[in-house]
This record gives C-alpha cells, sequence and structure tokens, in this order.
C-alpha cells in the first residue's frame, strides 16, 4: 500500500508531503498504480524546481520506496502545482482504495 500525507497550513496552503510504500497492485515493475503515483509526485518535484523560483527541499529513497518533500518557501506557482497533485492523487486513490491512501496533516 501507497501512503501519502499531505502537510497542510490552516490558510489551505500545502508545504510538503510524505509518501511512502508500494501500491501492490501488481507485480514490482509492473505496478501501473505504483507507477502512476511515482510519476505524479516526481513530477510534481521537478515541475516546482525548473518551473517557479521558490525554495523546496526533498529526499527520495527508491529502496524504501518513500519520498519526503518539503517547501521552503511557498507561493502561487508551487500551490497550483502541488493542489494539482493532491487532486490526481486523490483520483487514483479513489478508483484504487486497497492500494492507495491519502493522509491530511495540519501543521
Amino acid at each position: 500500500m501507497t501512503n501519502i500525507t499531505f502537510y497542510i497550513k490552516s490558510d489551505k496552503s500545502i508545504i510538503g508531503f510524505k509518501s511512502k510504500g508500494h501500491a501492490g497492485f501488481g507485480v514490482r515493475g509492473t505496478d501501473v498504480v505504483c507507477a502512476s503515483v511515482s510519476i505524479l509526485l516526481i513530477n510534481t518535484v521537478n515541475s516546482i524546481e525548473k518551473l517557479t523560483s521558490e525554495e523546496c527541499s526533498y529526499k527520495i529513497n527508491d529502496r524504501r520506496a518513500t519520498i519526503d518533500f518539503q517547501m521552503d518557501t511557498v507561493g502561487d506557482g508551487s500551490q497550483l502545482l502541488l493542489q494539482s497533485l493532491k487532486m490526481g492523487l486523490e483520483g487514483i486513490a479513489d478508483g484504487y482504495p486497497g492500494n492507495v491512501t491519502i493522509n491530511i496533516e495540519e501543521v
């Protein structure tokens, strides 16, 4: 199961997320649910780095299947991308509730 936690401030801005685990929908290397989640996560991190001037930090551990991402500065560009990520992952979680869970942690 892939567990994703979004860190959200009281003003509803997303300041980070943590994803851990494999979806377990299919055989490793051919799991379309895990691949879908990974693509959304990595694309969001890359987009924030390349398309915004906002600072972020992250750690990726392929062996443990974890991504820990934090915004150092929050702006409109990163918020649009992070809200889009959240929406996409919620869609996957709705379609595959036994493989992906979304949690919200207020910070």
